[in-house]
């Protein structure tokens, strides 16, 4: 299985010729708001903390993070980066016979692979617009010992509705079935908090929650991810085998600043949702497309159409995700970063004058 990411802006750049500045990638689903005002102020007046090492229990960092979910700091694993979280998370829950929801973020079937499990996936349809059918699910479930599933789904963008996620939980903990859900798009849900499942966390051991940072609040490259449970056995295994200072103090202090930043959560939240209904009302109007509703910050569509439609816009230094590396999915299929509007509407200009020509 082909295991790459995004598109390369390096790459592309070289290639065509057009300088990285001039490029827009949409293949990286990134807030297009750019840094909380809050957290950058604290980030550049934390420079004189290198000087020391970072706490190594993370009090301060583990603390506001569960204020901000609404759960106990003691329910809180750092990781560097949500790539990090996920492969520590696999590799120390004894997975033998995991099932993953597909198509889905390819990350986690190589960390279980890398942990010695056999993956078997179950595939979303696409007749029913790539949503999750939670009864279906359990009615081939038996059997294996950890369901995976990501909700808003990376690339289709489809959440899974709360109550649904509750007659799965329940279903797993009668079968004895751990549940991994990576939420790392839920912030740029609308009400958010009543979808994700971490005021379950308390109730069900088996429960696993995966988040990040580095989408909603736009730093990939400090590198914080987390595991949110209760499992006393993971608790065990992460005292036990994760490396010292996984954190670096600059993503510590960026975070800590961030989570305080009302006015940039607000004004981020509002500007996804809003942007995003135009987006995919817009693309939908394209000849050739046809655009999925999403609830993450990027929007995901299948194109019929006779044309290189990725390598067009390359020549035009715009970038989009080819979705032909997800299970269950082919060259047909796409994914777009909800970007700032004036990008937005040169995407949708440049897809339309591709898919409105008329083939030799």
């Amino acid at each position: 299985m082909d295991f790459t990411h995004g598109g390369n802006v390096y790459k592309v750049s070289r290639e065509k010729n057009i300088p990285i500045e001039k490029i827009i990638d949409f293949s990286a689903n990134i807030n297009p708001l750019g840094l909380s005002e809050a957290g950058n102020e604290r980030l550049k007046a934390a420079w004189s903390g290198v000087l020391n090492y970072p706490d190594p229990e993370y009090v301060a960092l583990r603390g506001e993070l569960a204020n901000f979910h609404g759960c106990h700091k003691d329910n809180i694993y750092l990781g560097n980066g949500g790539i990090d979280a996920i492969f520590f998370l696999m590799g120390n829950l004894g997975i033998k016979n995991a099932m993953v929801v597909v198509p889905t973020f390819v990350e986690y079937e190589r960390a279980l692979l890398a942990a010695g499990s056999t993956v078997m996936p179950y595939y979303l349809k696409e007749e029913t617009g790539f949503q999750l059918d939670v009864s279906a699910l359990m009615h081939v479930a038996k059997g294996h010992d950890c369901i995976v599933l990501c909700s808003p789904n990376n690339p289709t963008g489809q959440l899974v509705p709360k109550s649904d996620i509750e007659r799965l939980l329940t279903y797993c903990s009668d079968e004895t079935i751990k549940l991994i859900v990576d939420e790392a798009f839920m912030d740029f849900v609308d009400y958010d908090e009543q979808q994700s499942c971490v005021d379950y966390i308390a109730s069900y051991n088996n429960l696993f929650i995966l988040r990040s940072i580095t989408k909603f609040f736009a730093v990939p490259g400090l590198r914080l991810g987390y595991v949110i449970t209760s499992n006393a056995g993971f608790a065990q295994a992460y005292k036990q085998k994760k490396e010292p200072w996984c954190v670096n103090h600059f993503a510590q202090e960026y975070t800590i600043g961030a989570l305080h930043d009302e006015t940039y959560i607000q004004e981020s939240k509002k500007y996804m949702i809003e942007e995003r209904r135009w987006f995919y009302t817009q693309l939908n109007m394209v000849k050739h497309i046809n655009a999925y509703k999403s609830y993450g910050n990027y929007v995901f569509f299948s194109y019929d159409g006779d044309k290189q439609l990725k390598e067009a816009l390359e020549d035009k230094g715009i970038l989009i995700r080819s979705c032909n590396n997800y299970r269950g999915l082919d060259g047909r299929y796409f994914r777009v970063a909800v970007k700032k509007h004036w990008e937005n509407e040169l995407l949708l200009k440049e897809m339309s004058r591709i898919c409105n020509e008329t083939s030799d």
